[in-house]
């Protein structure tokens, strides 16, 4: 475990010659995301996702470190998916991207444990969701 912040990095050529590259490597302090089946943490924790419909909170299933799908009844019926895409590379910003998989009124509530940024994408009655947002959370 290392402390938040940059730390300098020593490249070793083949030669054996070395060279410091001061701050080239930056330990992230992830926030607090706690799963308890009904949140999923993606990113290594750094999201935190919730799927609610008329006040239920839905179940919620890992897929991989970036994605993971909801689901609201015993049978265990996909109902929403999420995924977490880290597109700093491109224009500075973690993208998401939620789905519903059914004409049922949902949230998906996304928050970033790290900035406290958080955001909600609702589906109406009778009307899917598909979003992929990638301005909200930026890497600060």
């Amino acid at each position: 475990a290392h402390a938040e912040g940059p730390a300098d990095v020593v490249v070793t050529n083949p030669d054996g010659a070395t060279a410091p590259l001061p701050g080239a490597f930056r330990y992230e302090a992830w926030g607090a995301c706690s799963e308890a089946g009904l949140t999923l943490c993606l990113e290594r924790g750094r999201f935190a996702v919730r799927a609610t419909r008329r006040g239920d909170t839905a179940h919620a299933e890992t897929l991989t470190t970036k994605s993971g799908w909801f689901w609201f009844d015993w049978n265990q019926i996909p109902d929403a998916v999420a995924k977490v895409l880290d597109g700093r590379s491109v224009n500075g910003h973690y993208w998401i991207a939620v789905s519903t998989l059914t004409d049922d009124p949902l949230t998906l509530s996304v928050t970033d444990t790290v900035t406290g940024r958080s955001r909600e994408y609702r589906a109406a009655p009778g009307q899917p969701l598909a979003v992929v947002d990638r301005e909200t959370f930026a890497s600060d």
